[in-house]
């Protein structure tokens, strides 16, 4: 097996050495060819000596390789010369074949290791070029992770900014939840205080008023006769947002709980949709709340234009088509007398009312005695007043195309 060379040992030169072995060769050649010359000319003591000089001065053959042959005698003829010299010409011509296939030999070894050179060398130049790219890509690496400690760098200051700006942010936090709290009790204390003197003005009207009554009551014992009370025609006005609704029939007055039947209706709709969807129409009862039921009926209706125009409708809308309101079996009112005396449902209700309630009267023909007396005392309170006349044996009402009360 061939040694690898390292890229470090000189390159052998063939040429050189092809060029000492032929000088060689020749030069044995022209030596050999001169000494047969010689000793074929010579007498035969002078062939002996040429044979001689010959034998010294060509390369010592071993033992073994150079044929043995008598010693010659003084006497020895000239062709008998010529032969060994002959012999010796072949001898050498055989080592020259034998030395010319040992330097084809060592050529083609020398082929081969040029050619694992020259692949040594070409895997060298791979080598190199990798190395490189190495190289490049270390940097490259090295960049990023430069970049990346920079970002890091960058990361941590922007994370302790936010720390900082998160404390602020949670000192204002604390700091507005305690103002929160401060502003809590401040408006439950207002709250409380509100009550307190809205009970105290309900307290002031009730005495007023019980102080009125005890003001009227004797001049109402001593004159028998029927006063004629005058009153300037004051300017009705559209009842307000807030609105108590009252019954007057057969000289009984009763709180109509509008509000939270409405809202029972509205509870009873949203769980009806899919029906109403249906069919387009539905009929029902709610109630009874202090003592009066509500039937109405709800329709499926297309969209206003104001709703078209302005593109807020879905298509159609469900609306309350009409309501009634009748007397239930928990039905029960108060006298006139009763209702205006201290402690009464009526009073109660109407004190605690909003100073911009409007209070609704619902009444029949023979009720208007009575729808007076209650109008005074309201009008006492500063309220609003608005009576609603019916006519016998009809309910009380309303649908979208009704009209709100006019009050005084």
């Amino acid at each position: 097996m061939t040694r690898r060379l390292s890229g470090d040992d000189p390159a052998f030169g063939s040429d050189s050495f092809l060029d000492i072995i032929a000088n060689i060769v020749g030069i044995l050649i022209i030596l050999i060819v001169v000494a047969g010359v010689k000793v074929a000319r010579q007498p035969p003591e002078s062939a002996s000596a040429a044979s001689t000089a010959v034998r010294a001065e060509s390369p010592s053959p071993s033992p073994a390789s150079l044929p043995q042959r008598p010693t010659e005698s003084p006497t020895t003829d000239g062709p008998e010369r010529i032969a060994a010299v002959q012999q010796l010409l072949n001898h050498i011509q055989e080592q020259q074949i034998a030395a010319r296939t040992d330097f084809e030999r060592r050529q083609a070894e020398l082929a081969d290791v040029e050619t694992e050179i020259a692949a040594l060398q070409q895997e060298a130049h791979t080598l190199q070029n990798r190395h490189r790219a190495l190289q490049t890509e270390a940097a490259r690496r090295q960049h990023q992770a430069d970049a990346a400690q920079q970002t890091i760098r960058e990361t941590k200051a922007d994370l302790t900014a936010l720390r900082t700006a998160e404390q602020h942010v949670q000192q204002r936090l604390d700091d507005a939840a305690r103002e929160r709290t401060r502003l809590k009790t401040a408006l439950a204390q207002a709250a409380r205080q509100q009550r307190r003197a809205h009970a105290q003005l309900q307290t002031i009207r009730q005495q007023t008023a019980q102080l009125q009554e005890l003001l009227e009551q004797p001049s109402f014992e001593e004159d028998s006769k029927t006063r004629l009370e005058h009153r300037l025609s004051p300017v009705a006005r559209s009842g307000s947002r807030h609105e108590l609704h009252f019954r007057i029939h057969d000289g009984l007055v009763a709180w109509i709980p509008l509000e939270p039947l409405l809202q029972r209706l509205k509870s009873q709709v949203m769980n009806r949709m899919d029906l109403i969807r249906r069919f387009g129409r539905y009929e029902g009862t709610c109630g009874p709340a202090g003592g009066f039921l509500m039937r109405y009926t709800v329709r499926r209706a297309a969209p206003s234009p104001s709703e078209m125009l302005s593109g807020m409708s879905s298509g159609y809308r469900i609306e309350v088509a009409r309501w009634t309101i009748v007397p239930a079996e928990t039905y029960s009112g108060e006298s006139v007398a009763r209702a205006l005396k201290s402690g009464s449902r009526f009073r109660q209700i109407v004190e605690s009312a909003d100073p911009e309630t409007t209070v609704t009267f619902w009444l029949y023909g023979s009720d208007f005695e009575a729808f007076r007396r209650l109008r005074e005392y309201v009008h006492r309170l500063d309220l609003r007043v608005a009576g609603r006349p019916l006519p016998p044996g009809t309910n009380i009402s309303g649908s979208p195309a009704g009209s709100r009360s006019s009050a005084q």
